[in-house]
């Protein structure tokens, strides 16, 4: 555990070098390298990711656009906006971020202070999302996050 985020230096090391060495073998059929630990969650949450952790089907309870600006596209930074910010948990919560590729999804913080109207940012793991951003899109596109639960 650091600062509240579980840790798993193997997995992150795994990660990294299929990242790196993008080994052509694997992979699911779009092409797309994948740690074998990302390839398992692919398999057991399906193509959408919409299961719970109890294996139980589930939809979205909501949804917000960001348009990658440079702010958001070079760093990461997610500001789901107000409307959006009551569907979300408590200040200082855990929050995970599942990404669409079958990337292992990360540990983010819920900050409700970084907004003056008390909104939510989202900090932690911001680097790892800023190079998502880069490898699925490009400056000015707009990214639609589904929101699965607090």
């Amino acid at each position: 555990m650091f600062r509240g985020f579980t840790i798993n230096l193997a997995g992150g090391l795994e990660d990294i070098l299929i990242l790196k060495f993008a080994p052509p073998w694997n992979g699911r059929t779009k092409g797309q390298t994948i740690a074998e630990t990302a390839e398992r969650e692919y398999k057991e949450l399906g193509e959408d990711g919409l299961i719970d952790d109890g294996g139980e089907a589930r939809s979205e309870i909501g949804r917000f656009m960001i348009r990658l600006k440079p702010t958001y596209y070079n760093r990461g930074i997610i500001n789901p906006g107000r409307a959006t910010s009551s569907l979300l948990g408590e200040a200082d919560g855990l929050l995970t971020i599942r990404f669409g590729d079958g990337m292992p999804a990360i540990s983010t913080r819920i900050d409700r202070r970084a907004n003056g109207n008390g909104s939510v940012r989202l900090i932690g793991g911001n680097q790892i999302i800023a190079e998502w951003f880069q490898r699925h899109y490009r400056p000015d596109e707009i990214v639609t996050a589904r929101i699965l639960g607090r």
